[in-house]
């Protein structure tokens, strides 16, 4: 295998809002931060995803140009072994895949590397830590958590500012 197999790639890629820049890492689903906005520079909108992706998005972010969302989460990269679901985000507390009900955490930053760095991050930290270092440190992200029967969302630092 090479050296190199696993740094990402950055590639432009034209889009209706603009510019994008799309940072995709081998076996990732990437992260987008923008370059340039529409014709007079108004931003662009994403789609934060629900869990398991089998309800409408669970938001709709407002980002201006020059900012990146990235989200980090249990359920695109799970498995069930023996009526058990394991992800691939290892607590490092306890050398295991994080347990809970958190499915995801999406942060907003200046970058992408650093977006994706902290959603990650904050996603190890599990339900409860996680939102409690985001707050003490006034990351923008919002975590959203599988409840039994419904979904919680938790929003930190000035994320609610960039929700439509």
């Amino acid at each position: 295998m090479k050296a190199d197999a696993f740094l990402p790639t950055r590639r432009k890629v034209p889009g209706l809002i603009g510019v994008a820049t799309l940072w995709h890492y081998p076996g990732h689903t990437g992260e987008v931060e923008q370059l340039s906005g529409r014709a007079f520079g108004t931003g662009w909108h994403a789609a934060v995803a629900s869990p398991g992706r089998t309800r409408p998005a669970a938001a709709v972010l407002r980002l201006p140009s020059g900012i990146a969302v990235a989200t980090s989460g249990t359920s695109a990269q799970s498995y069930a072994l023996n009526g058990r679901v394991y992800n691939h985000i290892i607590d490092p507390m306890i050398g295991v895949p994080v347990p809970g009900h958190l499915r995801s955490v999406s942060v907003i930053a200046g970058d992408a590397m650093s977006a994706d760095a902290r959603a990650t991050a904050l996603c190890a930290a599990g339900e409860q830590a996680g939102p409690e270092l985001a707050t003490r440190h006034d990351i923008a992200a919002l975590f959203l958590i599988d409840d039994p029967g419904t979904e919680r969302r938790v929003y930190t630092g000035p994320i609610a500012d960039f929700i439509l």
